[in-house]
């Protein structure tokens, strides 16, 4: 795989709801100011840094690292105008570094579709919202609390129900029985 020809992309598409629906509704819900617009793209190339370091560190192939790099340059760019003007916003990054060490142990272990590993990433990507939610209120209020749970909450019930589904289709398809058909 060539680093320069292709962009690496994630396709998990439950990620990318993860990852979005969190920080758009903390900044509905905090008051949406410009600074949204590069915290954003930081927080989207944040995400976009870490899968290429986490296949890098599964695979233990170093060429998936230059895309860690750039990514993660974007994101330092684009975050350094926000914590300008809202420092603070640094103890959100600094609340999602125990969760970003716990993907990297299931990522050596190869078992990134371990239920712990989910959850701290559903927590990483609610307290994005959180950080959204600040960007625009400038306070931690009972109203970002419920923000939190609701999206963790609902990000959790929704990572039982796939793992349920994948579950099923593989034993329908361990049984026989084509395990798309009969569940579609």
């Amino acid at each position: 795989m060539s680093s320069t020809k292709k962009w690496l992309i994630p396709k998990q598409h439950g990620a990318w709801a993860m990852l979005t629906i969190p920080f758009f509704l903390g900044a509905y819900a905090g008051g949406f100011t410009w600074l949204h617009i590069p915290l954003f793209i930081g927080w989207l190339a944040l995400y976009l840094a870490t899968y290429p370091l986490l296949t890098a560190i599964k695979l233990k192939r170093k060429e998936y690292l230059p895309w860690f790099y750039r990514y993660s340059v974007v994101a330092v760019l684009m975050f350094v105008i926000p914590i300008y003007y809202q420092v603070k916003l640094l103890y959100f990054g600094i609340a999602m570094v125990p969760f970003f060490i716990i993907n990297i142990y299931y990522a050596r272990k190869k078992k990134e579709r371990d239920f712990v590993n989910d959850v701290a990433a559903i927590t990483s990507f609610c307290i994005g919202g959180l950080a959204s939610f600040y960007m625009g209120n400038g306070q931690f209020t009972m109203t970002a609390l419920e923000l939190f749970m609701f999206c963790f909450l609902f990000f959790i019930g929704s990572t039982f129900y796939v793992k349920t589904m994948i579950r099923e289709k593989i034993i329908l398809s361990i049984n026989g029985f084509p395990g798309d058909i009969i569940y579609y």
